[in-house]
């Protein structure tokens, strides 16, 4: 994948300096490459995955590929790129941890690391844990309750002997007193 964005990367450049782009920038701009993509066609992270993954000559690399890329590309046209990046795709379709392409930076954020709520780093707040400690404990409670329950029953139906005492004897030295 490095490899792929590093030569696309310099083909571009040399067209630049070609050009004279380091001399007059406004004239690069109006004159593209053939090979130059406009914003709103379909580049980006999604395209460099499939440049890595389909070769015009046999075709894609893998057996389920085809489906991963139609998938990509459906989410694509369903989403704008400020709603969900390309990044964010890969991640939906292929999972977190394929989605770290070398040669493309981090998607950009706006927020800093201390603007962002705890809950948003996927770790989960303090009020929430204390919500969930209070629900396991409500849950804790209902099955020991039903727990009772069913002991009841069974030593109502002779299936169990009544609770003993909590002294636990020890057998060679005699009741427990």
């Amino acid at each position: 994948m490095r490899r792929t964005w590093r030569g696309q990367k310099y083909k571009l450049y040399t067209y630049f300096k070609e050009i004279g782009g380091e001399q007059d920038p406004t004239k690069a701009k109006s004159l593209r490459h053939e090979e130059g993509r406009v914003l709103d066609d379909r580049t980006g992270q999604i395209e460099t995955w499939r440049t890595m993954h389909f070769n015009p000559e046999i075709g894609w690399t893998g057996p389920d590929l085809q489906d991963l890329y139609d998938c990509m590309l459906e989410l694509r046209s369903q989403n704008t790129p400020e709603d969900m990046s390309d990044k964010d795709i890969l991640e939906h379709v292929l999972g977190c941890h394929s989605v770290r392409l070398k040669g493309w930076a981090r998607s950009p954020t706006i927020d800093t690391q201390t603007d962002i709520p705890d809950s948003t780093n996927g770790r989960p707040t303090y009020t929430e844990l204390c919500a969930e400690l209070t629900a396991m404990k409500n849950r804790l409670h209902e099955v020991e309750g039903s727990l009772d329950e069913c002991r009841q029953v069974l030593r109502g139906q002779g299936y169990m002997p009544p609770p003993s005492s909590g002294l636990v004897s020890d057998q060679s030295s005699g009741p427990a007193s």
